[in-house]
C-alpha cells in the first residue's frame, strides 16, 4: 500500500462531530458505539455499517468500523475502513486508528510507523499515538522504539495502566527480570487485563530463558594447595565472562481505533 499523504493541519487534529449527522443517524451511530461499549460486537458492525451506507462521507463511522472489524479478527477489512476514514478526512484520530489497523494486519509497517510519528510529531499530546508506536515495536521487539515511546507517556499521562505495563518490557530488555516482574505486579493490580498481562508474561519470560541460555557455565575448580594462584586466575576470568553476559543488551498496545 503507497503512503497515503500525511496533512499537517490544525483543523485536521480535530475528530469529526457526530452532530454533523442527520438527527436519525445520529441515534443509530450513538446506539452502534453503545452496542460496541458492551461488548456486542455484530450488533455494533451491522450499525456502523449502515452509518457509512447511509452517510458515507462521515468518516467517523468508518473508523468505528475498522474498531470493530479489528475486534472481530477481520484484520484486512479493518485496514479497508480506516484507510476509508483516511481518505476521507486525514485526522489524527483517522490517520492513528489506520497505523493501529495496519500493526494488527501485520501490514505495511513502514506506513504504520510513518503515520504515527507524523501524528506524534503534530500532536505530541495525543496518547492514542504513543500508544499505538508501543504496540508497534512491542510487535517489531524494538527496544529504541518501546523506550521513546514509554518515556513519552510516562510524562504525559504518569497515571496511565500502559505506563508500567510498556517498562515491564522495557526492562526486560535490559535484563533487568525483577524489575521488570515489579512493574508487570504493578499493572495487574492497576487493573490491566489479564490476557494483556499474560502476553506481556510471557515475553519477559522468553526473555529469561533466553539470558539463562546464553549464560556461561561455571563449574567448581578442583585444586590442591599448589593450584591456588592458577584457579583464583580462572576464578577472575569466569567473573569477567559473567558480568559482560550480564550487561549485554540485545535489542529486540493500545487503543483501538475509536
Amino acid at each position: 500500500m503507497l503512503l497515503l499523504p500525511l496533512l499537517v493541519a490544525t483543523a485536521l487534529a480535530t475528530d469529526t462531530p457526530v452532530d454533523v449527522l442527520d438527527p436519525s443517524l445520529r441515534e443509530r451511530f450513538i446506539a452502534a458505539e453503545a452496542s460496541w461499549e458492551s461488548g456486542r460486537l455484530a450488533e455494533a458492525a451491522t450499525g456502523f455499517t449502515a452509518i457509512t451506507e447511509a452517510a458515507p462521507d462521515f468518516d467517523r463511522a468508518h473508523r468505528r468500523l475498522c474498531g470493530v472489524l479489528l475486534q472481530q479478527g477481520l484484520s484486512t477489512e479493518a485496514v479497508s475502513a480506516c484507510a476509508r476514514a483516511v481518505e476521507l478526512k486525514a485526522s489524527v484520530p483517522n490517520r492513528t486508528g489506520l497505523a493501529i489497523a495496519l500493526i494488527r494486519a501485520e501490514a505495511d509497517p513502514a506506513e504504520a510507523v510513518a503515520l504515527i510519528d507524523a501524528v506524534t510529531a503534530e500532536d505530541p499530546d495525543y496518547l492514542p499515538g504513543w500508544e499505538a508506536l508501543c504496540t508497534h515495536a512491542m510487535a517489531v521487539d524494538d527496544a529504541a522504539r518501546l523506550r521513546q515511546c514509554v518515556d513519552a507517556l510516562a510524562v504525559r499521562a504518569p497515571q496511565s495502566d500502559a505506563v508500567p505495563v510498556f517498562r515491564a518490557l522495557v526492562a526486560a530488555h535490559d535484563a533487568r527480570f525483577d524489575e521488570a516482574q515489579n512493574h508487570l505486579a504493578f499493572a495487574s493490580q492497576a487493573g490491566v487485563d489479564a490476557e494483556t498481562i499474560a502476553t506481556v508474561r510471557a515475553r519477559i519470560g522468553a526473555r529469561m530463558s533466553a539470558a539463562q541460555a546464553r549464560a556461561p557455565v561455571v563449574r567448581t575448580p578442583q585444586w590442591t594447595a599448589m593450584d591456588l594462584v592458577p584457579a583464583g586466575i580462572v576464578l577472575l576470568l569466569i567473573a569477567g565472562i559473567a558480568v559482560l553476559a550480564l550487561s549485554a543488551r540485545k535489542d529486540g498496545g493500545p487503543d483501538t481505533p475509536g
